[in-house]
Parts: structure tokens; C-alpha cells; sequence
């Protein structure tokens, strides 16, 4: 789903890589990576360049128990206030329904001070009193008959 780097890679018009190494900075508030594989994020590192990233207030989906530090979720400097693993529960993702419903454990847990940068969600629900993680507030799905 997500994979940061600070290595770019194009392929010139005779078809030769040209690596470009550049510095990185990727913060991320109240974000949800999520997928159908057990790792959802990864990373790309060179030791040249900057690389400097955070995760704050989001879920994310990562199994894996290799001892890279990049990937050390204990690391409050680059992951405070996480959801590893958490319960993810989406209207339809089938069809990219991607609104969260009330079983998913991201709710109430974005961090205020980001959300309020931008108070209503993606389809205008506020999110201005005690938002959740993503970029929808949770709704009450219908039961299908």
C-alpha cells in the first residue's frame, strides 16, 4: 500500500535506469494503511540522503518481525499514538467504499489538532469534537434484507 523511499528511479529513452537520490521528509497524521497483504508499508532507504518520516494517530498494517529500526513501532519518535494491527472495518472495499463503520478501532483517535485543519471529512461530516482515524468519520452502515 505504502512504500517510501528517498531513492527515485526513471528509465531514459533508451531504456537505462537513472537513480536519483534525494532527501526525504513524509509525516503522517491520522492516516490508515491498509491492504490485502500482511506487511502494508515499506521502506527504501539509502544512506546518503535525509530520511526522515513519522507516523502519528494512524493505523497501520505490518506483521513482520525482522529487527530493521525503520520498521521499531516502539520508536516514538517515528510512530506515536498508533494502531498496529487494529480492527479495520470498512463499508465495501470491494466497490472502494472506504468509510469506516463502528467496529473499526480507529475511532475517536485522530489527533484533534490535525483535524481540525480540516474540520469536515470527505463527504462533509464534521470532525471538528473527537475524530477518527482516516479520512472519513464512522457512520452506521444499513443491514442488507
Amino acid at each position: 500500500t505504502l512504500e517510501i523511499s528517498n531513492t527515485e528511479v526513471e528509465v531514459d529513452a533508451n531504456d537505462n535506469p537513472i537513480v536519483r537520490e534525494k532527501k526525504l521528509k513524509a509525516i503522517f497524521t491520522n492516516c490508515i494503511i491498509d491492504g490485502n497483504k500482511n506487511d502494508e508499508l515499506q521502506f527504501s532507504k539509502n544512506e546518503n540522503d535525509e530520511f526522515i518520516f513519522s507516523f502519528k494517530n494512524c493505523m497501520l498494517k505490518y506483521s513482520n518481525t525482522d529487527n530493521d529500526p525503520l520498521y521499531d513501532f516502539t520508536n516514538t519518535s517515528l510512530y506515536s499514538d498508533i494502531l498496529l494491527n487494529g480492527k479495520m472495518h470498512f463499508k465495501n472495499t470491494d466497490i472502494n467504499e472506504f468509510q469506516i463503520g463502528e467496529e473499526n478501532e480507529g475511532i475517536d483517535k485522530a489527533d484533534l489538532t490535525n483535524a481540525l485543519k480540516t474540520p469536515l471529512d470527505i463527504i462533509e461530516t464534521d470532525r471538528t469534537l473527537t475524530p477518527d482515524i482516516g479520512a472519513y468519520q464512522h457512520i452506521t452502515f444499513e443491514k442488507e434484507n
